[in-house]
């Protein structure tokens, strides 16, 4: 109130006091929570996330709440249990930098595979690990679907089109195949997030979605070509001048953040150039067959009758190219495509857009054993040789044509769209096309021509004319039920176009064009995500069980350090067997489900059975695949190789305990050991010494040096010697010795960067052993021996990465602060207060 007297503000005996400073502050945070959900609530966007979002429980309500898990290929064989493996020892308090349960061991940090550092990692902090393996796919379905829709709302596009284009992309066969590799969906997902960060020049979004696709564990691949995508999106900007700036920064700020595993996983590998050409010679044996570009369009994978993917005919060396089960996109999605395309919204981003789908297919396809474009990308492109894999490649087709259908929906949908009629005739002659474009496959399937066509595409070796006809069971298969899907989906759309041109019904249309889209896919994809499906999803409750023949290995009760691995690749099981045990199968791995414990004490792995030339390691990489030339006693023997399994003959099995057999060898030398060690200088001589006549490699190896080393090494063998194990741990080794003579500590384990050695307290040098194990020499008497390692890059990375975050989170609260408040205008001067 005023005060009467001298018209000053005056106390009012009613009225409360004022509110505390922190009281003012927690006040205006509840408001601006309750404006923000307001606002939520009230947008274009809760409506469509929230069907996004009930979408993705619905075709995952039984992996999010039941016993079932996305656990095939290598979410079961990699992800899961090198995930277990970190998180339980960061749960120990314990920072994990070596896994010694692949191979002869690896830098854990610096493997570019299971992508140890990724965001979904901590989801193991609060769910089991299976529950948290599988929610890590399925939260990166919806990142990729909600980032689509808000990239489209940014393009301009309607709510209901975007949704078109976001369910297209979160679902599209391409990605609900990769359920089974994590690293590839992870990586897709942020694909739209980065480029509406540079869009909307958001440099804090841009540099997190390229950070979460940097640390996916994908080797790049998502990211190069994202990169490459910005870069032509900058370059065709009105405002490329803020795009410079915002990619540039963006650049910078990735690097720092993926500091940690960019680092190490570069330094890990010793020479780029062995990686560069393996990566030139894999991109040679994974193309995307010609044949299965009918996927696109017809329903579901293409699968034999039987349900076997037909990989006779795609049989690339010992390897095939179906790694993606399915490159359904559908023909809903292609047809709006085209419609984008013929009547642009936005030029710009609808070019772009297709220019990258057009690249990325034609880099991803090719004939037999060559993929031509891609190979000549990997010669002229910097960086590109240490890609692999082109079929991952058609990620990007997916989302090209994804959100290109987005485009062509907003075509429809709108007035100005439809106000000629062409663009719905256009989808409904497209919708017929294809219709009958099936059905002229499937009449053609029994032709000899036909079979001609079909050999020539698949690029197969002769022996695959004998498989012709399993094939075309297929291809008839496909075609014709892509046909029928064709055919209902144009029943379909002309019920939307009679919805669309009627006032009254009008506002139906788009809820109706988006249940129809989402028909389409999931009639498409049902065998990858259907209950029924025999992809990807597993009975979690029956995924560890072990074989008898396996079950024996556990009783073995073995009291040393031990290595066992599997000497058998491949299985050869009858089809009548199969069809008889079905469930015994699971989880279609020989050698992965052991509880035996591992060889570090009270650390588990889920291997528990190691192969000796491991899948993971970039550490020392040339090494780990060369002892492979190894003769049979060196390999086992040197490497403390005592049990194996050995896969019977196909004629052979008659239960699943008759499928494997255990083998013993009794001549493996221990796995930390005293020999003598031969000096030489190159990789190539240790293999002419392990090759030779009665070369024992229990009691001597072979040690590359330099010649001013040489002499460390000596002539004779030890003599009286022993080796004492005080601790063998991933990261620290601690051994005692004794020897009468000179002598040298061999470790069966993986030599690599950022291994050290004391002896004594006194540092003391490691050197390759054995092609790929470690070893140091030692003068006579007793001596304590301890190694350490430390990942090379690690600890820089880290700080580099902490740089990077403060520097984003510094950008975001000076963003944050200059747009908090808006601009208030001061109250005009009403002049004095009538009387």
């Amino acid at each position: 109130m005023t005060d009467l007297q001298t018209g000053t503000p005056g106390a009012d005996p009613q009225q409360p006091p004022s509110p505390s400073p922190s009281a003012s502050r927690a006040q205006a945070i509840s408001d601006a929570g309750r404006l923000l959900t307001r606002r939520f609530r009230t947008s274009e966007y809760a409506l469509p996330l929230s069907i996004l979002g009930a979408l993705v429980l619905f075709i995952y309500w039984d992996v999010i709440f039941g016993n079932l898990g996305l656990l095939d290929r290598d979410m079961l064989y990699i992800h899961l249990p090198m995930r277990m493996h970190f998180v339980n020892r960061i749960l120990q308090g314990q920072f994990p930098e070596w896994y010694p349960f692949d191979g002869l061991g690896s830098g854990y940090i610096a493997n570019a595979v299971p992508g140890l550092l990724h965001p979904t990692v901590g989801l193991h902090l609060i769910f089991s690990h299976v529950k948290a393996l599988s929610l890590s796919a399925v939260l990166s379905h919806f990142l990729a679907g909600a980032g689509s829709f808000c990239l489209l709302k940014y393009w301009k596009c309607s709510k209901w089109a975007a949704l078109t284009g976001a369910i297209s992309f979160a679902f599209t066969g391409y990605l609900m195949s990769m359920d089974g590799n994590l690293p590839y969906l992870a990586a897709a997902a942020a694909i739209p997030w980065a480029i509406l960060g540079l869009e909307t020049n958001n440099i804090l979004l841009c540099s997190i979605s390229m950070w979460w696709m940097a640390v996916s564990g994908e080797r790049m691949h998502t990211l190069y070509f994202t990169s490459l995508f910005l870069l032509a999106d900058t370059l065709a900007s009105p405002g490329r001048k803020k795009h410079f700036i915002t990619l540039a920064l963006s650049g910078i700020g990735t690097l720092l953040l993926s500091a940690p595993h960019l680092l190490p996983a570069a330094l890990a590998s010793n020479d780029f150039a062995a990686a560069g050409e393996k990566a030139l010679q894999d991109g040679r044996l994974w193309p995307l067959n010609p044949l299965r570009i009918i996927e696109m369009w017809s329903a579901g994978p293409l699968l034999l009758p039987d349900g076997n993917a037909p990989d006779h005919l795609f049989q690339l060396s010992d390897f095939h190219s179906y790694w993606a089960n399915s490159l359904y996109v559908g023909a809903l999605v292609i047809i709006t495509s085209m419609i984008a395309l013929r009547w642009p919204l936005s030029k710009r981003p609808v070019y772009l857009l297709t220019g990258l789908g057009i690249i990325t297919f034609c880099s991803a396809l090719g004939t037999g054993t060559n993929a031509p474009l891609f190979h000549l990308f990997q010669k002229i492109l910097p960086g590109f040789s240490l890609l692999r894999y082109p079929e991952k490649n058609f990620v990007f087709v997916a989302f090209s044509l994804t959100m290109l259908s987005g485009f062509g929906t907003e075509k429809l949908l709108t007035a100005k769209g439809f106000g000629s009629v062409q663009a719905w005739s256009t989808l409904q002659r497209g919708l017929a096309a294809i219709a009958g474009a099936n059905l002229l496959l499937a009449c053609l399937s029994k032709t000899t021509l036909y079979n001609h066509c079909i050999f020539i595409l698949s690029g197969s070796p002769p022996k695959g004319e004998n498989d012709l006809e399993l094939l075309n069971a297929a291809l008839l298969q496909v075609p014709l039920s892509g046909a029928v899907l064709a055919i209902l989906t144009l029943g379909g759309i002309c019920i939307v176009h009679q919805l669309n041109s009627s006032k009254k019904y009008f506002r139906y249309s788009p809820a109706f064009l988006t249940l129809l889209l989402f028909f389409t896919l999931a009639v498409g994809t049902w065998n990858l995500w259907g209950s029924a499906g025999e992809f990807n999803r597993h009975n979690t409750q029956k995924l560890f069980d072990a074989p008898v023949s396996v079950k024996k290995v556990n009783d073995l009760n073995l009291t040393t350090p031990s290595r066992i691995t599997a000497t058998a690749a491949k299985r050869n099981v009858p089809t009548e067997f199969l069809q008889k045990h079905p469930d015994m199968f699971l989880p279609k791995s020989e050698v992965l489900r052991l509880t035996r414990q591992g060889l570090a004490k009270n650390i588990n792995a889920l291997y528990n059975i190691e192969n000796i030339v491991g899948y993971l390691p970039l550490t020392c990489y040339s090494r780990q695949t060369k002892i492979a030339e190894l003769p049979d006693s060196a390999y086992w023997n040197g490497f403390n190789v005592r049990y194996a399994l050995r896969q019977k003959a196909a004629e052979d099995i008659t239960s699943i305990d008759d499928l494997y057999d255990v083998l013993t060898n009794e001549n493996a030398g221990e796995r930390i050991r005293l020999v003598r060690g031969i000096p030489v200088h190159s990789m190539e001589e240790a293999l002419q010494i392990a090759n030779r006549p009665g070369f024992n490699a229990v009691t001597e190896i072979p040690v590359e040096v330099t010649v001013q080393d040489s002499a460390d090494y000596p002539a004779t063998a030890p003599q009286n010697a022993r080796a004492d194990v005080v601790t063998y741990s991933p990261e620290y080794i601690e051994v005692n010795t004794a020897s009468e003579t000179p002598s040298t500590l061999f470790v069966a384990d993986a030599f690599a960067d950022g291994w050290t050695a004391t002896v004594d307290g006194a540092p003391a040098p490691i050197h390759p052993g054995l092609i790929a194990g470690r070893a140091l020499p030692l003068t006579k008497g007793k001596h304590k021996i301890v190694m350490t390692y430390k990942t090379p890059g690690l600890r820089l990375g880290i700080g580099l990465s902490l740089l990077g975050w403060v520097g984003l989170i510094a950008l975001a609260l000076l963003h944050f602060r200059r747009t908090k408040e808006p601009r208030q205008n001061p109250s005009p001067d009403r002049g004095p207060a009538p009387n």
